[in-house]
């Protein structure tokens, strides 16, 4: 399976995104990994690893509800994501060579973006095309009573 893919389908399923399901929102932890790789493409991977990992951890408790803080599970969760793109992406198909991904961010960001909205359930895509400020927690809430009821 396409790493990009496996990122997008991990993202949703662990809510690694931002408050709404707005494409920079959707975007922001892939953006947060090629903007370190674009400011230090020279650094040492571990730590941009670990720069990373913290960077979206830090964006998530920023973004989210005070009740729904990242904690453990987000920080594996964090962990796989970067992982993924490091060990997949950047190794794997750019052979360790950052200004060749650097080169090809905006194809990599498009295609992650398809795969993303891909992996969202279709009835939530149209709740957040009809109302796009809506934090996706609410969405998925109203969601979740709909299907109880």
């Amino acid at each position: 399976m396409d790493p990009l893919r496996q990122m997008a389908d991990l993202g949703w399923q662990r809510r690694l995104l931002g408050r709404t399901l707005v494409r920079s929102s959707l975007l922001k932890p892939l953006d947060l990994i090629l903007d370190q790789l674009e400011r230090y493409p020279g650094e040492r991977p571990d730590r941009l690893r670990a720069a990373v990992a913290d960077e979206i951890f830090a964006y998530l408790d920023r973004v989210r509800e005070s009740d729904r803080r990242p904690g453990r599970t987000a920080s594996e969760a964090i962990r796989t994501y970067v992982d993924l793109f490091f060990d997949d992406v950047l190794a794997g198909e750019h052979h360790g060579d950052i200004n060749r991904l650097l080169g090809r961010a905006r194809l990599i960001r498009s295609a992650y973006h398809q795969y993303i909205r891909e992996a969202i359930p279709m009835r939530l895509q149209q709740v957040a095309e009809a109302t796009p400020e809506v934090p996706i927690d609410v969405i998925v809430q109203s969601d979740d009573s709909q299907e109880g009821a």
